[in-house]
Formats: C-alpha cells, structure tokens, sequence
C-alpha cells in the first residue's frame, strides 16, 4: 500500500510540474522506506541521491547525512567506532543542535554510540 501510495503520489507531482520542488523529500521518503523494510543497500543509495539533490544544509540534507551515518555505525565493528566517531561529530552537533525533538535526539543517539565508555562496555 505504501508503494502504492508513493506512486500516486509521484505521479500527481509530476503532472503539476512540482518534481522538481518534491523530488527531495519523495527520495527521502523512499530511502526511509528501504530502511525500514530493512534494505540497507538501497537506502544508502536513496540517501546518498537526497543528499545530492537537496540544498546542502536543508532539513532534509540533515536527515539523509545522519540517516547515512546511522547505517554505516550500525555496520561496524567497535574497533572501527572511534575512527568513525570523528565523521559522526559534525552531523551529531547539527542533529543536537536543531529545535526539532527528534533530531535532537537521533543527535544524542549518535553521541551514546560514539562515547568512549560506551564502546568500551559493549
């Protein structure tokens, strides 16, 4: 239902000339999807295309870069982490930052994952 849902909504876009405008937020939705259906690949590749198509330092750039580090600190290993910690500094401080709840807390997240003592317990 959601794909089809998606589609109709895509169509409805592009027969009012608004692509353009959407086109970021329709991929971030897609990506979203692919993550949650657990399709990691496919949602690197939506979130990897969002980033490119979005205006750089948007809401939805922020999302689609943190979204992105989610999936590349779920898949590494802890001896890895602390080499990642660093890439991960940036979008955390923009995520704790924002006046969006939720942002703030996928920022906090982040910040408990890459914590030295936290690593060190796991």
């Amino acid at each position: 239902m959601l794909v089809q849902t998606l589609n109709s909504v895509i169509c409805l876009i592009r027969n009012n000339d608004l692509f353009d405008t959407y086109a970021p937020r329709i991929c971030l939705l897609q990506a979203q999807k692919y993550h949650m259906l657990g399709r990691k690949k496919e949602a690197a590749t939506c979130y990897e295309a969002c980033k490119y198509i979005s205006n750089p330092g948007s809401e939805i750039d922020l999302v689609a870069r943190a979204s992105l580090q989610f999936i590349q600190v779920a898949e590494t290993k802890n001896k890895d982490l602390a080499e990642r910690a660093s890439n991960v500094n940036d979008i955390k401080t923009e995520l704790c930052h924002t006046e969006n709840l939720l942002y703030a807390a996928a920022g906090r997240l982040l910040e408990a994952v890459t914590t030295d003592s936290i690593q060190r317990s796991k």
